[in-house]
């Protein structure tokens, strides 16, 4: 059972790092190419994002505390820390940052101080949330090698 939840945290782990990376990547080349496209495709992109992101926190959030439960690797326990660190701005990002942005946005004030700092501010977030995931790789691949045991060579005699 414990190999399952390892699998089920690595799969979601791995799917809401490559979907955060592919969303900055997909943004990045929408603003490079149109901008006003962007500018009305990229609110979508984000907002759907934080949906999927919310449901992957939640199956990788609870896959690591089964994992922890099912085996004696404390290394986890860091991990688990690491993931509610990174869940903490998937939760902030459609609480605070898009709600407001999504306002100003329909108010035709995209372009205001107070719009550019939430922006600012929801960038930071989501790079630190990136860059929290990326670092849940180490102890999650440390993790993974101790629970596959190593043949010894004396085992094939």
């Amino acid at each position: 059972m414990s190999r399952f939840f390892a699998f089920l945290t690595l799969v979601a782990w791995s799917l809401w790092l490559g979907g955060l990376v592919t969303l900055f990547l997909c943004v990045l080349a929408l603003f490079n190419h149109n901008h006003s496209l962007a500018a009305q495709s990229a609110p979508i992109l984000f907002v759907t994002f934080e949906r999927y992101q919310l449901i992957l926190a939640a199956i990788v959030l609870t896959s690591t505390v089964a994992w922890r439960f099912t085996t004696k690797n404390l290394l986890i326990n860091l991990l688990f820390l690491l993931l509610c660190l990174s869940s903490l701005g998937a939760i902030a990002s459609p609480l605070y940052f898009t709600k407001q942005m999504e306002a100003l946005r329909q108010q035709g004030e995209s372009n205001t101080p107070k719009f550019k700092t939430l922006h600012s501010q929801s960038m930071w977030v989501y790079t630190t949330q990136a860059t929290l995931l990326l670092i849940c790789g180490f102890p999650l691949f440390t993790a993974l090698r101790k629970a596959t045991p190593t043949p010894s060579p004396d085992s094939s005699v």
